[in-house]
């Protein structure tokens, strides 16, 4: 028998009794249920009608756990259990769906979906491992490292919230170190989108696009150009796009690092894209893009031959009486079917005392997918950028190959940085969807030596292996 005080005092009749404080066996509370069955059949009908009835007074949470001691006594059964809550008094009705949350892990990460679909989570990462190796390299072995590295490894949660909210949180492991990237919140409701936080600036295709999609291990040396000043910074962006169409804007202060020398500068950049043929085999993509930045730190526009090695082939070397900078830029690209090809150029103005410096930058990159597979498919106007090859169908694994030739000059009148041209090839290997193993082969076909560079470069030869695991 369990004995309950009878600090509630009510009348110790029916099912209520039980939730009144009386003394009963399982033979009692059997009665009582049978006694109150129009009660029960009223909670019931309740529960079919997807009403669930919580109690929420204080004197109410005694009986609740009453009811929860004699189901787990097996004086009650759970429907009965269920019942009586339903039946107790001063209960609050609380809406209740038989669906949850849609739960789907996959090639594209981990979801999670509200069952309203409002709110949304998506968890997924990559982990790229290289190793590399320089050849020809001369009098240049003692600025050089070989070897294998962790060249990058995130964690990347996106997600949604009701009234069209949006936001991302990245971090990055690499070189030893750990790296806010994309940290923002926004909205994208209908017309424009907004983004507030730290975020890539919507300049240059190449940049834009994720290294898990590009198709080479790293992108060509004419980025060096633009990478000082229109990487991730913390900043307001615009964007919207229609069937053919897309731009984005935005403002932007520094990076999440803190300035080390003075106040933080500023910048603004805008990219716009144009698209007039896309289909499954086919596209042409044109744009524009320019940059103003306002730097209250010295700059320096360097190259690397690898992300672990100390050699840097050009170098402007730190200028610290730069007054602004501004760059402008074009790029095109064609799909057709398993062949595309495309390029970007790039010109940097910086604003020096009595003097202006012009630098510039291009490359030129083509792709033949072995396999049948086209880019086309993976191109995606909300963005205006293309996303990773994929098999056309199950099982398949594509096989592509690449090339490219890139160029920066970073000579200009008192500032003589050197000036570099790479030929590049790839072999490339979609093992699946998540699985891209890649080989790499770079050539310095010309350096001139710069006031800073650190010998002839001519004929250096630098391979790269990657191993790719994204989700």
């Amino acid at each position: 028998m369990i004995s309950v005080p009878r600090s509630l005092a009510l009348p110790c009749t029916g099912a209520l009794s039980l939730l009144a404080g009386c003394s009963a066996t399982n033979d009692t509370v059997a009665a009582s249920v049978r006694a109150d069955l129009p009660v029960v059949e009223a909670a019931q009908a309740s529960a079919e009608s997807g009403k669930v009835a919580l109690a929420s007074a204080p004197a109410q949470q005694g009986a609740t756990t009453l009811l929860d001691t004699l189901l787990g006594n097996g004086a009650i059964t759970p429907e009965q259990h269920r019942a009586l809550i339903e039946a107790t008094p001063n209960s609050e009705i609380l809406e209740e769906s038989d669906d949850g949350p849609a739960v789907t892990m996959g090639t594209g990460g981990f979801r999670v979906k509200s069952v309203d679909g409002e709110s949304s989570i998506k968890i997924g990462g990559r982990v790229q491992v290289d190793a590399n190796l320089h050849t020809n390299d001369g009098a240049l072995d003692d600025f050089i490292n070989d070897g294998t590295e962790l060249r990058r490894a995130r964690i990347e949660l996106k997600g949604t919230l009701p009234d069209d909210l949006i936001w991302a949180a990245e971090t990055e492991f690499a070189d030893n170190n750990a790296t806010v990237r994309d940290f923002w919140v926004g909205y994208d409701g209908d017309g424009p989108s907004f983004i507030f936080g730290n975020q890539k600036q919507p300049y240059s295709l190449d940049v834009e696009m994720s290294s898990n999609d590009i198709p080479f291990t790293e992108r060509g040396v004419d980025t060096f150009l633009v990478i000082p000043f229109v990487d991730r910074a913390i900043g307001a962006r615009v964007q919207d796009n229609g069937e053919e169409w897309f731009y984005a804007a935005g403002v932007y202060g520094d990076a999440v690092t803190p300035t080390a020398v003075d106040d933080e500068g500023w910048g603004a950049t805008g990219r716009f894209v144009l698209a007039p043929v896309q289909s499954d085999t086919e596209v042409i993509h044109l744009g524009l893009r320019g940059s103003y930045r306002a730097p209250e730190d010295p700059i320096r526009i360097r190259d690397e031959s690898t992300n672990m090695s100390n050699l840097r082939i050009v170098d402007t070397g730190l200028l610290s009486d730069v007054n602004g900078v501004t760059l402008a830029g074009a790029e095109a690209t064609w799909v057709s079917g398993p062949f595309s090809i495309g390029g970007e150029w790039n010109i940097v103005n910086l604003n020096l005392p009595g003097r202006d410096s012009d630098f510039m930058g291009y490359h030129v990159a083509a792709t033949y997918t072995l396999t049948g597979e086209s880019r086309a498919p993976a191109y995606r106007m909300e963005a205006g950028e293309f996303k990773r090859l994929r098999a056309n169908n199950e099982g398949e694994r594509p096989i592509e190959l690449a090339a490219r030739y890139a160029s920066l000059d970073l000579n200009s009148r008192s500032i003589q940085g050197g000036e570099e041209d790479v030929f590049s090839l790839g072999l490339n290997w979609y093992y699946s969807a998540n699985l891209r193993l890649m080989l790499n082969w770079n050539h310095v076909l010309d350096a001139d030596e710069g006031a800073l560079s650190l010998g002839d470069a001519d004929g250096l030869n630098i391979f790269g292996f990657r191993a790719q695991l994204n989700f």
